[in-house]
């Protein structure tokens, strides 16, 4: 019996860890491009700035510095406005050129969250030592809450004149119920942060198209 319990609780670790371990990209649907521009501005997304707290449980799952993949999002997201007639991606460093405005963006949390989640993996594992691995399994299929944050500093710019046209801090927090073994997943912990970038990018297009429709056309 003892070799049995042994095994089945070794399985059942073995599943929190094998579920997590393999390095992961920001997980998003970038929405579709438009080839229609109202304007005949130009506009440069400049490089991320990473000002991110160091967190070891999010950092550790990124197969890429998140800031890398995150000019990407904001091109994509800018494109998608259909506000511009040409939309450059600068390389780090890289100065515009030819452009009407520029995008700076400092990205300050990407972030999943469980709440009382040394608690609930302790909860687990006692059950799991207890019941042979099979009681933790099924408290590890259950729900808990699961939570995603993104928070970014946006800065838009006319690059003739300095003027500032946007200058404000975004943020966001997704909030799911999900089953606690798919949570230590990197891939839906990715995602989730993905959601969050999603509301980030949403409510930043809103203020861009009020200032470009105003300012700028």
């Amino acid at each position: 019996m003892k070799t049995v319990i042994n095994g089945s609780l070794c399985v059942c670790i073995g599943i929190l860890l094998l579920t997590g371990c393999a390095a992961t990209n920001l997980q998003y649907d970038l929405p579709q491009a438009t080839n229609v521009a109202i304007t005949d501005l130009k506009i440069a997304v400049a490089h991320p700035e990473a000002k991110r707290q160091p967190n070891k449980d999010v950092d550790k799952m990124w197969a890429n510095e998140p800031s890398e993949e995150m000019q990407e999002v904001i091109q994509g997201e800018v494109k998608s406005t259909g506000l511009f007639r040409e939309t450059i991606s600068l390389a780090k460093d890289e100065e515009p050129h030819d452009c009407q405005l520029i995008l700076n963006t400092s990205l300050k949390e990407l972030a999943w969250e469980i709440p009382n989640l040394k608690a609930q993996e302790g909860k687990m594992l006692v059950i799991s030592a207890l019941t042979g691995g099979l009681g933790g399994l099924a408290y590890g299929s259950g729900s808990t809450d699961f939570y995603g944050k993104a928070k970014m500093h946006i800065i838009l710019k006319e690059m003739a004149t300095g003027k500032v046209l946007i200058d404000k801090e975004y943020s966001s927090r997704v909030a799911k119920k999900m089953a606690r073994l798919k949570t230590d997943s990197y891939e839906q912990r990715s995602k989730i942060i993905g959601e969050a970038v999603k509301q980030v990018m949403n409510e930043f297009k809103i203020d861009l198209d009020r200032v470009i429709e105003r300012d700028m056309k």
